[in-house]
């Protein structure tokens, strides 16, 4: 019979609350904060005025896209009307098409080419800032009108230098960089829940409606 295995070292674990907590009190002394409720303004009126939001990005941050359209489309934690986002990293048979035809270089440009018009916004989600298909993404929302936003790491890279507004944690580890903007993307998600609530009450209180 297998002895049980003794208690395990609790080292790495707090070794892994230090890094975060270290870099939660970096996001809390910089221009982040501010930021981040600047672009839930801007993603919310971009939104109520008719605008799509697309999100896009490879590995963890495709998730992270997925994760951050879900949240506008259904909800996050407040009853409101459903918001126009979606990921440009969902359906299969665009993707492989795209990336056997032309390249997988060219899978976030050739659907922002077919999907983005102008008061849309272009959400590109990368650690490193460097991915070819995150850059040829941002540059095709920016032909096609569209604000371009970038949630970034390791300094920003090239796509700090496309990005209208950028995100850039101060961090180089992907794990706390993704963390991060999982943070970031849940604050955004309550700051519109919150101004959609106060629409919504102002409509209420002129016309008798309370849908947001």
């Amino acid at each position: 019979m297998r002895k049980a295995a003794g208690p395990a070292s609790t080292d790495l674990w707090l070794e892994a609350l230090r890094a975060r907590t270290d870099l939660l009190a970096a996001l809390g002394t910089g221009p982040l904060g501010g930021m981040v409720l600047q672009l839930a303004g801007l993603l919310f009126e971009a939104m109520h005025a008719g605008g799509t939001v697309l999100f896009f990005g490879n590995g963890g941050s495709a998730a992270l896209a997925q994760h951050a359209a879900a949240e506008l489309v259904g909800r996050f934690e407040r009853e409101r009307r459903a918001l126009a986002s979606l990921a440009l990293t969902t359906d299969l048979s665009i993707l492989t098409s795209i990336a056997n035809d032309y390249g997988y270089d060219r899978v976030f440009e050739r659907q922002i080419e077919a999907l983005v018009r102008p008061g849309d916004v272009a959400v590109a989600l990368s650690t490193s800032g460097r991915s070819p298909n995150v850059l040829r993404g941002l540059r095709a929302a920016r032909r096609h009108g569209a604000t371009t936003v970038a949630l970034l790491g390791c300094g920003g890279g090239p796509a700090k230098r496309l990005a209208d507004i950028a995100l850039v944690v101060p961090a180089s580890r992907v794990s706390l960089i993704q963390e991060a903007h999982e943070l970031m993307v849940h604050v955004i998600c309550e700051d519109i829940d919150r101004r959609s609530t106060r629409r919504g009450a102002r409509r209420g209180g002129r016309h008798g409606r309370k849908d947001a």
